[in-house]
C-alpha cells in the first residue's frame, strides 16, 4: 500500500490540486487587476465626457439638450455604481439570460443618438462633438471589457474538483496514518499533521472564495469604485 499511496496516488492528487489552484489564483487575482484598471479608464472617461458635453450644449438655446445628456451620463453613473458593487456578477448574469439588449442596451445609446446632428449640437463646435463620440466609443469598449470579465468566472464544477482533490489527499493521509508501521509516531504528531493539512487546503480554499467577487473580502478593488 505504501509505494502505491505515495509514489502514484498522492503525488498524482498533489499535482492536480496545485495546479488546479495556482491557475485559479493567478485567473482571478490577473481579473482584479484588469477590472481596476477598466474602472480607472471608465471614470476618466466620464469626466471627458462631462466636459465635451458642455461644449456640444454650452449655449443658452441648447440648455434642455444639456440637461438631458448630463442625466443620461448620470444614470449611467449610477448603473457603472451597481455594477461595481457586492452581487454585480449576478446582476450581470441576469441581464445576460433576459431578452431585448441585456447588457448592450445601456445610456450611452441614447447619449450618441444625441449627438448625431437630431438634438441640435451646434456644427461650430464640431471639435466638442467628435470629443464626445469618441470618449462614448471608449466607454463601450472598456464596459464591454470590464463586464467580460465579471462574467468569465470559474463554474461551480471547478470548484467541486479542488475541493474532491483536496478531501482525496486528507483521506489518504487518515489511510496512511492507520497503518502499523507508522505507529512510531505519536498521536499528537499525527493530529498536528493532519491539523497542518486540513489548515492549508482550508485557507487555499478561503482564498479562492475571497478572489471570487472583486468587490468583496481582503483581495476587492472598492477604492477604485469610489471614484
Amino acid at each position: 500500500l505504501l509505494p502505491t499511496a505515495n509514489g502514484i496516488v498522492l503525488p498524482t492528487l498533489s499535482i492536480a490540486l496545485g495546479t488546479l489552484f495556482a491557475t485559479t489564483i493567478n485567473v482571478l487575482r490577473q481579473r482584479q487587476v484588469d477590472l481596476r484598471a477598466d474602472l480607472n479608464n471608465e471614470v476618466c472617461e466620464l469626466r471627458l465626457l462631462r466636459r465635451a458635453i458642455f461644449g456640444c450644449f454650452g449655449t443658452y438655446q441648447h440648455a434642455g439638450n444639456r440637461r438631458r445628456a448630463l442625466k443620461l451620463l448620470r444614470e449611467y453613473t449610477l448603473r457603472l455604481i451597481a455594477e461595481s458593487s457586492a452581487g454585480a456578477i449576478t446582476l450581470l448574469e441576469e441581464m445576460q439570460q433576459e431578452g431585448g439588449g441585456g447588457i448592450a442596451e445601456n445610456e450611452l445609446d441614447e447619449l450618441a443618438a444625441m449627438l448625431h446632428g437630431t438634438a441640435g449640437a451646434s456644427a461650430a463646435r464640431q471639435n466638442s462633438v467628435d470629443c464626445a463620440h469618441g470618449c462614448i466609443s471608449t466607454l463601450n469598449r472598456h464596459r464591454s471589457s470590464r463586464v467580460a470579465l465579471l462574467t468569465s468566472g470559474f463554474p461551480p464544477i471547478h470548484y467541486g474538483i479542488l475541493v474532491f482533490l483536496g478531501a482525496a489527499i486528507c483521506t489518504t493521509f487518515l489511510i496512511e496514518s492507520n497503518l502499523k508501521a507508522l505507529q512510531f509516531l505519536a498521536a499528537i504528531q499525527l493530529q498536528t499533521m493532519f491539523a497542518m493539512l486540513v489548515a492549508v487546503c482550508s485557507a487555499t480554499a478561503a482564498l479562492c472564495f475571497d478572489l471570487c467577487d472583486p468587490f468583496r473580502g481582503s483581495f476587492n478593488i472598492k477604492p477604485a469604485t469610489r471614484q
